[in-house]
């Protein structure tokens, strides 16, 4: 927010895009630089932090497998490994969607890639979106209570119910 207030105070020109669209642009353009290595420096941060602390939230759920493995049955262990592995694809996909924003900024900003800032901008906030958007739709996919719990109340599975008796009695009582 901080970065993002500092663009109120550089001037900025508005130029007409290819089709006939309006786009600002600075005039000061190491100030451009300058917003383009702290979003950078944020970004790989960011993408540090989840590759730690996924790696960290693995290890010591490996950690508490291995306490679990002495006392626990071969069928709960396969079970607990099938659960670890979910949770390893889910965030795996979640920190290679943060990278591939990274990768594409820094390529954007090193000029290895060379396309419109339009077209950069488009490619960025559909990433960008993405992130933001993935993580519900990974935890309906790769959690088997959350999605059983979602179709039961869809109407698309039954959930469980209470069985009824198969025979009742009928108490008539006359006065």
């Amino acid at each position: 927010m901080l970065v993002g207030c500092a663009t109120f105070f550089n001037s900025t020109q508005l130029y007409r895009n290819s089709k006939n669209g309006l786009i600002p642009k600075f005039k000061n353009e190491t100030l451009v630089t300058y917003f383009f290595l702290i979003a950078g420096a944020f970004m790989t941060i960011v993408c540090l932090y989840l590759i730690i602390a996924y790696c960290y939230l693995l290890y010591v759920l490996r950690k508490n497998s291995r306490a679990m493995k002495k006392t626990a049955l071969q069928k709960s262990r396969t079970q607990i490994k099938k659960k670890e592995m979910k949770l390893f694809i889910m965030s795996s996909i979640t920190v290679a969607i943060q990278i591939s924003a990274l990768c594409l900024f820094v390529s954007y900003a090193t000029s290895i890639l060379v396309i419109s800032l339009d077209k950069f901008y488009l490619l960025y906030n559909a990433i960008s979106d993405l992130y933001a958007g993935i993580n519900p739709y990974l935890l309906w996919i790769f959690s088997d209570s959350l999605r059983k719990h979602i179709l039961v109340r869809l109407g698309f599975s039954k959930g469980r119910r209470r069985k009824q008796p198969s025979s009742s009695v009928l108490t008539v009582v006359v006065h």
